[in-house]
């Protein structure tokens, strides 16, 4: 789980976006946070910056421009994601490790004692 304090920061930033974080859980799962690691908050925070602006946008434009614009940007945050420690924010040496198929460094995976999956989840860069 992402730190309380670096969730605050993405909330500020994209308030619209992320509006449902304040939603039951019945309504959206954002009420229970970001539920990855911190290695994770500098791609969500390029993303939020990008992102947040397309709100406003959205009400005084043609809706296809911005979810293309939000589809392109959201792309480019999973290959980020992709290629980043979700525990340290390393870009070096990414594996998939673990049953819930975590992105960590090799230095993080060893530390908690993980192992690279060998069933093929890697994937090739776009």
């Amino acid at each position: 789980m992402m730190r309380k304090e670096l969730e605050v920061i993405l909330l500020g930033i994209a308030p619209e976006f992320y509006r449902e974080s304040v939603s039951p859980p019945e309504k959206s799962c954002m009420c229970f946070g970001f539920e990855c690691g911190d290695g994770w908050f500098e791609p969500l925070l390029d993303f939020s910056r990008k992102v947040e602006p397309l709100n406003e946008l959205a009400i005084k434009s043609h809706f296809s421009f911005v979810a293309s614009q939000v589809k392109e940007i959201c792309a480019a945050l999973e290959e980020r994601c992709w290629n980043t420690c979700e525990k340290c924010g390393a870009t070096e040496g990414i594996i998939t490790t673990g049953e819930w198929m975590q992105r960590l460094c090799k230095n993080c995976a060893e530390a908690r004692n993980g192992k690279p999956q060998a069933d093929g989840r890697e994937r090739k860069s776009q």
